[in-house]
């Protein structure tokens, strides 16, 4: 399928979306898709929507095409993970070194819970450096996510790495659970969990610092502001440490974006779409604040790439 069919194909199934569509905001979020593929058919039609639309369209109600289209969610996931891969630009550099230092000088046995894991090439990174640098304590990762789609994409992506990762899958992983996981780990081995436990929920089943570290990456965005504030909330309880890896609102940035994803409608989609809905550099700078108000350390860096990566320690 060319391009020109792709966008077609995908318009049609949005019209018929619309067609089913009775909630207000979730409709704004269908017309909002439907006039971004539409522009798609040119360049000067795409140049004007970048200039004229995009800027007037309000962040809290945009959604991207694999939330209203679930069919899309694998093809997302799978050229989101290839542009992480590649050295530039280097899309989730910032968190892959910081992630890998703070192993690295812990220098002892881990335990990290990924919120919203997806493909989890962030930890094929961190992992195949780690292995580089023969790191030599042992580390369990649980990669927390509602999608058995991404929980399949990420196993297919850490394959190079399958004779040194150990792998467990739950429904919804607990205390009792993750102590016989912890019984079973041979030295220099790396650990992954794959479970789908409700992310609201994760201060009923894990107590205070429970976790070494727990982070996500190019995630938070997709949460409205109750839920942001929820997560950041349960994640600061339950980790000893929080890391927050996620884009900062950049017009500029969203034109090396349109030329990086041009040739993929979906990936333009998933690109430009998240970079409406990222906040401002003010808005993270007052969440800090906000966080440090709470006597938690924050360090807070900014990258040239629309990137912000937040770290906050309690010990």
């Amino acid at each position: 399928m060319n391009r020109q069919e792709e966008i077609k194909k995908i318009l049609s199934e949005l019209e018929q979306l619309k067609l089913r569509v009775k909630d207000a905001d979730f409709l704004y979020a269908v017309n909002a898709n439907i006039d971004f593929y539409k522009s798609l058919k040119s360049i000067r039609k795409y140049i004007f929507w970048l200039i004229k639309v995009a800027p007037h369209l309000d962040p809290k109600k945009l959604l991207e095409i694999n939330d209203l289209l679930p069919q899309y969610d694998s093809e997302m996931h799978e050229q989101l993970m290839v542009v992480e891969r590649k050295k530039f630009p280097g899309l989730i550099k910032g968190i892959v070194n910081a992630l890998t230092e703070f192993i690295v000088s812990s220098n002892k046995d881990l335990v990290l819970l990924s919120i919203g894991s997806g493909s989890m090439e962030l930890e094929r990174q961190v992992i195949t450096e780690l292995v580089k640098r023969e790191f030599k304590n042992n580390l369990i990762f649980i990669a927390d996510d509602k999608s058995p789609l991404a929980h399949k994409i990420a196993r297919e992506n850490l394959n190079s790495l399958s004779a040194k990762i150990t792998f467990y899958s739950t429904e919804n992983i607990t205390t009792d659970f993750l102590m016989g996981v912890k019984k079973k780990t041979n030295a220099n081995n790396y650990t992954i969990v794959q479970c789908q436990n409700n992310i609201f929920a994760l201060d009923k089943t894990f107590s205070e610092n429970y976790f070494d570290v727990v982070y996500n990456s190019l995630f938070k965005h997709h949460l409205n502001s109750e839920q942001t504030r929820n997560i950041e909330r349960i994640c600061l309880y339950i980790g000893k440490n929080y890391f927050e890896y996620d884009g900062y609102h950049s017009f500029f940035q969203l034109i090396p974006q349109s030329l990086t994803a041009w040739h993929s409608p979906v990936l333009l989609n998933g690109a430009i779409l998240s970079g409406l809905r990222y906040c401002s550099k003010n808005e993270v700078l007052k969440n800090v604040e906000l966080i440090s108000s709470q006597g938690v350390r924050c360090d807070t860096r900014f990258f040239k790439t629309s990137h912000y990566l937040l770290k906050c320690s309690k010990v």
